[in-house]
């Protein structure tokens, strides 16, 4: 039985140790004699942990020699050989913990990817490259072979069997291509030789094994494929941009914290200008991050850095485990520039950090929507603090937080582009009323009379089109037009949407749930009346069936989460580039950072879906949503359109956007959200529970309510408290759900309320989640 606990009251080494688990709260462990030399702050350490005693792995966050008040349980080992998180990263942590309401060993754990979590270090495989040496032999080898044994004997000081020859002909590679290192494994398939034959030729010096370092830096090279067709461009930045360009290259020349919104129109050349200021950091021996919303826009955003800069680095889920390794390790070594990656890559192991990017700052996605539920965009401006540089954060359409703050804090300033890079103008944006449409044409036409004429027009000028609809499947309902049934799911309280597929020339359908991912036969008739359903509201789906119907000379694919993987979608994105695409149809995925020069006419199906979604942000959305893909049309050429198809053709948010006039739109819903208290006015905090017993739920939802007010009471009367009560979205895979609304002048009361009631909250039988600053309130 090992002996857990110290009851010797001499000072010794106690370790502060932060857990992955819902305790909110640090647990001090002694140090034994034999690890105290090599324990340091931000290694994982393996300890007893709970009344069983079960050896769990926590983060080392203190160290401290002190005098222990109750005996302390010991440490058994060090896992880490080095500290994974330390300095400003464990800063960093302990922040987002207090801001976002969550314990820190949750947030470490987060912070780190899972193959660092699983393996801190890599066996690098070995690598083997040909020589100079090996080279010659190779050739003179072929030149004896054509002259003749003879020759070979007298001219060639090396001579080489056939196994030996196929080693370095593989290593040689094509013709026109460069020398490529191969693993061991690989290089005696391809060769068929044997282990003895590359022992041989490592003898004789004509191939040699990489080092471990050349191994790593080449293995983390290999999956950046830069793109030979983007280069550094014989332009000169226009006017506006040379201008950005002067007051940003003045703030690295004497870098401090700032936060310079950059708020340019799109295709302004806004990606041009991260690149060059972070190529004034390469001199320094200075690295940078580049935080894009999603991972499918990760492949274009590297292609353009690395044809224009050395070391850069990858980071997202996307990789395999081997590649994530790698490519952390190589940045926490130094040898990593440029990071580019999602909302995870802030966490990045950078030791020379000068410079944060983040690019379409407004985009949701940024927040995370499990624990530790923090946006990327907030975590990058306090990492900048944290280390006094700069931070940029780009974006045609910016979040009214972040214009609010560029308005109002002395460390926030808006760098504006209003010109497009070839001085092209916005495209003009036509609207359709659907009312009218409905009115004037017979059955559902998703594709309005001008959207057709206008396609037609574009497809015989060999031009390309992208159609926006941000709803995927073919139906949003299943629905009984007679006693008004709708097919809903039964895990959730949210109606199935209509998918079709087809098997053979039999077309079937199925209804999915889009929350719990669980799908439901469609009943034949309605189950309450027995009389025929019917498909009601409209999908990706359905608008390419309607394409292919009215333009099946066409060539078109359908992008959304139902069609595309990650490669796939990189590959479509070639073809559309390449011209063997006419058309584009998709959700959201392709209304944002795509740069195609041929693209003539944006088609926005239904501007309309995000209106429907009861938030706060749902004009602010639809406008940006509209704003970002109409943007995609007309950035090489004069000559593009818009047309928007809309059943609210005089609502704010829709109108606004059909002249490109952002600062009109912001300044009305500015003027709006301060007369309700809302963001960026106000502070606000969402409380969930969630359980599968509704009236459990109710019971400990009171509860609930018993600590908010009372820790309102104490705290901050200014805070305000709207609640128990159901959500949009009531119940979600099985689990009843309810909610609180907090609302504050300022986040620090709302802090001190949290503070105050959090560790009450987290101790009730039920699900419970905190979430500040939330960009939903479904």
């Amino acid at each position: 039985m090992p002996d857990l606990f110290n009851h010797q009251p001499e000072v010794s080494l106690v370790a502060s140790l932060a857990f992955d688990s819902p305790l909110d709260q640090l647990f001090d462990y002694r140090v034994p004699p034999e690890l105290t030399d090599s324990l340091q702050v931000g290694q994982r350490l393996q300890a007893p942990f709970g009344r069983a005693n079960r050896p769990q792995i926590g983060f080392c966050v203190a160290l401290a020699k002190r005098t222990a008040r109750r005996p302390l349980k010991t440490i058994r080992k060090i896992i880490d050989p080095k500290p994974l998180i330390a300095g400003e990263l464990l800063a960093l942590a302990r922040w987002i913990g207090s801001y976002y309401c969550c314990p820190l060993g949750t947030v470490l754990a987060a912070m780190l990817p899972g193959p660092i979590k699983q393996q801190p270090t890599i066996r690098t495989p070995r690598l083997f490259c040909l020589t100079d040496t090996g080279r010659a032999a190779l050739c003179n080898s072929a030149k004896s072979r054509h002259a003749g044994t003879k020759h070979e004997e007298a001219h060639s000081p090396v001579r080489l069997g056939p196994r030996q020859r196929a080693v370095l002909q593989t290593l040689l590679g094509l013709p026109d291509s460069k020398p490529t290192p191969l693993p061991a494994q690989i290089l005696r398939q391809r060769a068929e030789c044997s282990a003895q034959t590359l022992r041989s030729l490592i003898r004789k010096g004509l191939i040699r094994q990489l080092d471990p370092a050349q191994a790593q830096d080449y293995l983390a090279d290999a999956h950046q494929a830069p793109d030979a067709d983007l280069t550094k461009p014989d332009w000169l930045p226009n006017s506006q941009q040379q201008q950005a360009l002067r007051r940003l290259n003045r703030v690295l020349a004497d870098p401090s914290f700032s936060v310079h919104l950059l708020h340019g129109i799109t295709s302004s050349g806004k990606t041009e200008i991260y690149i060059r200021c972070v190529e004034q950091l390469i001199p320094c021996d200075r690295q940078a991050i580049v935080l894009v919303p999603e991972i499918a826009l990760t492949t274009q955003t590297v292609q353009r850095f690395s044809s224009r800069l050395p070391g850069v680095c990858v980071l997202h889920s996307g990789l395999t485990s081997s590649q994530r390794r790698r490519q952390w390790l190589r940045i926490a070594s130094g040898q990593g520039r440029v990071v580019i990656g999602p909302r995870s890559a802030i966490f990045a192991p950078t030791a020379k950090l000068g410079l944060i990017v983040v690019d379409e700052e407004h985009e949701p996605s940024y927040k995370q929507d499990t624990q530790p539920r923090y946006h990327g965009r907030d975590v990058a401006i306090k990492r900048a603090q944290l280390l006094n540089i700069p931070i940029i954060l780009g974006s045609a359409t910016p979040s009214l937080e972040s214009l609010h703050n560029s308005r109002s804090l002395p460390h926030f300033s808006r760098i504006r582009l209003l010109q497009r890079v070839h001085d092209l103008p916005l495209p003009p944006v036509q609207v359709v009323d659907l009312r009218q449409e409905y009115r004037a044409r017979k059955g559902l036409h998703i594709l309005s009379r001008a959207l057709e004429a206008q396609l037609r027009r574009t497809l015989e000028n060999g031009q390309q089109a992208i159609l926006l609809l941000n709803r995927r499947g073919y139906a949003g309902f299943v629905s009984c037009p007679s006693c008004n049934y709708v097919l809903t799911c039964e895990h959730c309280d949210v109606a199935l949407t209509y998918h079709r597929r087809t098997t053979g020339p039999v077309a079937t359908g199925r209804a999915l749930c889009h929350y719990c991912l669980s799908e439901s036969r469609v009943p034949a008739a309605c189950p309450t009346c027995g009389k025929r359903l019917v498909l009601l509201g409209i999908g990706t789906q359905r608008a390419e069936q309607e394409l292919a119907r009215k333009f099946p000379q066409a060539r078109f694919a359908r992008v959304d989460s139902d069609t595309m993987n990650r490669q796939g979608y990189q590959d479509l994105l070639e073809r559309f580039a390449r011209g063997d695409l006419d058309i584009l149809l998709g959700t959201q995925m392709i209304a944002k950072g795509l740069d195609f020069p041929n693209v003539h006419l944006v088609g926005i199906l239904s501007a309309d879906t995000s209106l429907s979604i009861p938030d706060f942000r749902s004009s602010e959305r639809t406008f940006q949503l509209a704003a970002q893909v109409a943007g995609r049309a007309g950035r090489a050429t004069p000559g593009a359109r818009v047309i928007l198809q809309t059943f609210n053709p005089n609502f704010p948010a829709i109108h606004f956007a059909t002249t490109h006039d952002y600062d009109a739109f912001a300044d009305a819903e500015l003027a709006l959200r301060k007369s309700l208290g809302y963001p960026p006015f106000g502070r606000m905090a969402r409380i969930i529970l969630r359980a599968p017993s509704l009236d459990a739920l109710w019971r400990q939802a009171r509860r609930a309510a018993d600590i908010l007010a009372r820790a309102v009471a104490h705290t901050a009367k200014t805070v305000k408290t709207t609640g128990p009560l159901p959500p949009p979205i009531a119940r979600i895979s099985g689990h009843h759900r309810l909610h609180f609304i907090l609302r504050s002048p300022t986040a620090g009361t709302l802090h001190a309320v949290l503070a105050r009631a959090r560790s009450e909250l987290f101790k009730l039988p039920v699900h419970l989640a905190i979430d500040m600053d939330p960009v939903n309130l479904l």
